[in-house]
């Protein structure tokens, strides 16, 4: 059930140089059909697979339904990508809100809004949300997804993770998903292909107020007061509380 996520802590110093306590975050989209994983029409609940204080290696990790058909999507609190095989991590599992209609399921359309590493579960939408277009586009049927708009924010370029994953997907479905990538602190100069989605300072509050409608999910994850802010301005701009869905997993 997209997303689902497990958190992890290195213990101690990786071989590659990485310090240790950086969180690893392994996100849930099942490879090719999310909707095939026997999980994925599960009713939402809180999942306890494991807890903080199981270790486990990257090698030795349990295998099974709730492991193996996952892509895993790894990378460090301070932006920086990297593991190694036979790594010590300690895992921990969450993920308090989904994005997985059925068939017959009114037509939506998500705004996702993220903030520096809150990128992980919210790419699992986007990717799921790409999954249901392209079985849309090749059976003629299947859920009617509707657009998909990505707002993220990272103090600079570097620390957009994730970046050809989004852009790949924008522009095979450029009438469909859209983005605005955000850098609060940039001191470099960006690239040429980056240049057209950038936006220099914060989401706005205007920037999601102007894709408020009543067919329009509102997904937030990022640092704690920026989830509080932009749930608050959507439930003071009408937005059902139902509609509004965010995660604070660190």
């Amino acid at each position: 059930m997209p997303p689902r996520w497990l958190a992890s802590n290195y213990p101690q110093k990786l071989a590659h140089g990485s310090p240790a306590g950086l969180a690893v975050c392994l996100v849930g989209a099942a490879l090719g059909h999310p909707s095939s994983h026997p999980a994925s029409r599960a009713p939402p609940s809180k999942c306890q697979l494991g807890s903080s204080d199981h270790g486990y290696t990257l090698q030795n990790a349990p295998v099974g339904a709730a492991w193996s058909p996952w892509r895993a999507s790894v990378c460090s609190s301070d932006g920086h990508p990297g593991c190694t095989l036979d790594s010590e991590v300690a895992v921990r599992v969450g993920g308090e809100f989904f994005f997985d209609p059925k068939p017959t399921d009114a037509s939506r359309n998500l705004v996702l809004i993220a903030g520096g590493v809150g990128i992980n579960p919210l790419l699992s939408i986007l990717q799921h949300a790409a999954d249901l277009l392209r079985e849309r586009a090749s059976k003629g049927q299947g859920y009617e997804m509707g657009t998909v708009r990505l707002l993220y924010s990272a103090k600079d370029t570097s620390e957009l993770l994730f970046k050809k994953n989004i852009l790949d997907l924008v522009n095979e479905f450029p009438e469909q998903i859209a983005c605005s990538l955000h850098v609060t602190k940039q001191t470099t100069q960006i690239t040429a292909d980056l240049r057209p989605y950038i936006t220099e300072g914060r989401i706005t509050q205007k920037e999601i107020r102007d894709h408020i409608s009543k067919e329009t999910l509102f997904y937030i994850c990022g640092p704690p007061p920026m989830t509080d802010f932009f749930s608050k301005e959507l439930e003071s701009s009408r937005v059902p509380r139902e509609h509004i869905c965010f995660e604070k997993w660190w």
